[in-house]
């Protein structure tokens, strides 16, 4: 048993994340992916699936690798938001 089946009482293939396990796994809160799902403000795309929101981890990946650093730059920063 993982941490998504006690939460939600059934088990989901490991490719996808619950929110708070999303949120742990990027280093954000939880409230903070829900305020971007909500306002838009950031698209990290996500699964909305018998009132559950799940990430797929490949999506996540690419949404950190988008953020990479190059030359001191970064393709999309949302820090001073």
């Amino acid at each position: 048993m993982n941490a998504s089946d006690a939460v939600i009482g059934w088990p989901i293939p490991r490719r996808f994340m619950l929110r708070e396990e999303a949120a742990a796994y990027l280093c954000l809160s939880p409230k903070t992916l829900a305020k971007w799902a909500c306002t838009k403000e950031v698209d990290i795309p996500y699964f909305k699936i018998g009132g559950r929101v799940l990430y797929d981890i490949d999506d996540l990946n690419a949404w950190v690798e988008a953020r990479r650093v190059a030359n001191g730059r970064v393709a999309d920063d949302y820090s001073d938001r």
